[in-house]
């Protein structure tokens, strides 16, 4: 199914999924050295008779006392950094992103996206300055002025195409493309069934495949497995620039899980 979200507007491009590390705490004991042990020793009376503060300094305790070792803090993994200034969806896709967050940086934008994306955003996208010509700003905090897509359903960066951030949406092999006009900060397209691209037209057109049926009778596909469903595929031309989609004409059997 198409869903349009302004006039005129139609459809992108894909991608696929998934991982997450945590940082550590190291606690270091402390223990009592022998002098607490011979304080713990003492008689009574004795213990009592020496002033408060010699106790409590031998048993660890009080202003004196050694805190112990500090607490070590893992420090945060750098970011990796793709630099796609000179590339497009023509070519290969953006490398699927790290749990922990990877940088993808365009002519004009750069995109901070994760492979979990819960609770972080599925990407922060962030308008690169015209003049800059030195190292990308990958900080993985947003700042003001960026697009920031929360998930909503399963949702994944897959790319970006001059304006539009380009997600994958789902867990299954039915799964959308939606996408995103970055400077109106809203989404334009979705479209249900998007499979794989297959090549590019022209510089703003690609070749993709859309899932149009499904529960066909098996004799359509009879290749396909008797445990799995049955569905076709069909081959459309999309222009990112005009948001259309136009059937080319050939298909091909899908199987379903």
């Amino acid at each position: 199914m198409i869903t349009t979200h302004a006039p005129g507007f139609r459809r992108g491009s894909v991608s696929k999924a998934l991982p997450r590390s945590v940082a550590a705490l190291l606690l270091s004991g402390w223990l009592l050295g022998s002098a607490a042990g011979a304080c713990l020793a003492e008689p009574a009376s004795e213990a009592q008779r020496r002033p408060e503060s010699e106790q409590t300094s031998e048993q660890g305790g009080g202003a004196g006392a050694d805190p112990g070792p500090p607490v070590a803090l893992a420090p945060e993994r750098p970011i990796p950094v793709f630099d796609l200034t000179a590339d497009s969806l023509g070519g290969s896709g953006p490398a699927w992103p790290e749990p922990d967050g990877s940088c993808y940086v365009y002519e004009r934008y750069v995109v901070i996206a994760w492979g979990s994306p819960d609770p972080q955003p599925v990407a922060i996208v962030r308008q690169r300055d015209s003049e800059d010509s030195g190292a990308a700003d990958c900080s993985r905090d947003s700042l003001a002025g960026d697009f920031v897509l929360r998930n909503e359903w399963a949702e994944y960066f897959s790319g970006m195409w001059g304006d539009l951030l380009l997600v994958d949406s789902g867990t299954g092999d039915i799964r959308s493309l939606i996408l995103y006009d970055v400077p109106a900060r809203r989404k334009v397209l979705e479209l249900e069934g998007a499979g794989e691209t297959d090549g590019w037209i022209s510089e703003h057109t690609v070749r993709i495949w859309m899932l149009v049926a499904t529960d066909l009778p098996r004799a359509v596909c009879p290749d396909i497995p008797e445990m799995l469903g049955v569905g076709v595929d069909s081959l459309y031309a999309l222009n990112l620039e005009t948001l259309r989609l136009t059937p080319l004409g050939p298909w091909r059997c899908h199987a379903l899980q």
